[in-house]
C-alpha cells in the first residue's frame, strides 16, 4: 500500500526535516541546526619530534571530523529507537515475520514522528531524547517537542485499539 513505500517514507522524512528547519528559523535558533564543531586549529606549522607533529596532526584529523561523528551517533541513536518501536509493537501484537514491510515501515515512521525531531532540534544524544521524554524540562521548545510526541504515539494507539473487537456481531456494525 502507499503508506509503507519508500517514496512516502522518504517524503515523510523530509516533511520533518522541513518542519523542523522552518521551525527552527522562524524561532531565531537557525544555528542550533548545525552540527557541532571542535575548535579550529590555528594552522601553524608542526615543529618538534616526530611523534609530537602525529600526535598534534591527530588532533587537528579529530577536530575536522567531528561533525561526521555527531552525524554517526544520530544514525546509532534513531536505530536504536527504532528497534525499541519494534520491539513495543511486536510485543502489543503485530506480526513480524508474515507483515515484516508493514510493521517495519510503521516502525520508522514513528521514529520520524517522535525522535528525529528531537535529535534535529536538541543534538544527536540520548540525554536528549531522555530531557524530552522525561518532559522535566521547562523550555518551550522540548514542551512542543514532547506535545508532539504524546500526540503521535496517542494517536497510534487509537487508530490501533479497535482492531481486535469482534465485528461481525450485529450490536458493532
Amino acid at each position: 500500500s502507499v503508506l509503507h513505500s519508500k517514496q512516502f517514507l522518504l517524503l515523510a522524512a523530509l516533511y520533518e526535516v522541513g518542519k523542523v528547519g522552518l521551525a527552527k528559523l522562524l524561532s531565531g535558533h537557525g544555528p542550533s541546526l548545525t552540527l557541532a564543531r571542535g575548535t579550529p586549529s590555528d594552522g601553524k606549522p608542526v615543529r618538534g619530534p616526530i611523534l609530537r607533529k602525529i600526535w598534534i596532526k591527530l588532533g587537528r584529523l579529530v577536530v575536522k571530523l567531528t561533525p561526521v561523528g555527531h552525524l554517526l551517533v544520530g544514525v546509532v541513536v534513531l536505530v536504536m529507537v527504532w528497534l525499541f518501536f519494534v520491539y513495543i509493537t511486536v510485543c502489543f501484537g503485530a506480526p513480524i515475520l508474515s507483515s515484516w514491510p508493514e510493521t517495519g515501515s510503521f516502525c520508522l515512521l514513528m521514529t520520524l514522528l517522535t525522535a528525529y525531531p528531537s535529535l534535529l532540534v536538541l543534538g544527536p544524544s540520548v540525554s536528549s531524547l531522555s530531557l524530552v521524554y522525561s518532559s522535566q524540562s521547562h523550555s518551550p521548545l522540548a514542551s512542543t517537542i514532547f506535545l508532539i510526541w504524546t500526540c503521535t504515539v496517542l494517536g497510534a494507539w487509537l487508530g490501533a485499539f479497535t482492531i481486535p473487537l469482534d465485528w461481525d456481531r450485529p450490536w458493532q456494525v
